[in-house]
């Protein structure tokens, strides 16, 4: 069985000094160094194909994280919106402190401008509340109360089922990754002590 590499056809007259497999009338040649390039052009495509799924993998369990920690965040404000009497005060007091004294504490990332854990939940409270007063309009606090408390539930129920959709990505590429690498092993095990006879 031979591999993709190209093969050249030469008649037994023509002297070679290098390695052949017999074949009718002809000659099989195989080229080593081309076989060589071969070789290195499928180990480069394998390495890359790992690589690019590996990072994709950490990808999902870097989002995965930092939601697990986001989610509780907002659920604890959802209950505190919920039980304040005065709704509107209390958001604007937490606007307040979110931007005048965030905590520092970010997702472990590299990643450049990656923003505070506080930084995402502030965006989050201002899309809420921006929203809620222009869908409330001139109907009063209460109303503007209502629509914050609407807008929030839903991003954390959207939040919950991004979440979930990411771990169910996670299980997938983690199977695939493990079964390329048994499969391309072998197949690269196979290749490396498999050459053609000397004759």
């Amino acid at each position: 069985m031979f591999n993709s590499c190209p093969m050249t056809l030469i008649s037994k007259d023509t002297p070679t000094s290098i390695r052949n497999l017999s074949f009718g009338e002809f000659q099989l040649i195989q080229y080593q160094p081309l076989t060589s390039t071969c070789d290195s052009w499928k180990q480069r495509d394998i390495h890359e194909k790992r690589e690019a799924r590996k990072i994709h993998i950490q990808g999902l369990n870097a989002e995965i994280a930092c939601n697990s920690v986001l989610s509780p965040r907002l659920q604890d404000i959802q209950a505190k919106l919920s039980a304040d009497p005065s709704p509107l005060t209390y958001i604007s007091n937490l606007v307040d402190q979110l931007q005048t004294n965030p905590s520092p504490d970010a997702p472990p990332t590299n990643a450049p401008g990656q923003p505070t854990y506080d930084a995402m939940v502030l965006t989050l409270l201002l899309q809420v509340s921006e929203e809620a007063k222009k869908v409330a309009g001139d109907k009063g606090e209460d109303a503007v109360s209502a629509k914050i408390k609407e807008g929030l539930a839903k991003h954390l129920v959207q939040l919950a089922e991004h979440t979930e959709k990411l771990k169910k990505d996670l299980v997938e590429e983690e199977n695939e990754q493990k079964k390329h690498i048994t499969s391309e092993d072998m197949h690269d095990g196979f290749d490396s002590r498999v050459s053609p006879v000397d004759t």
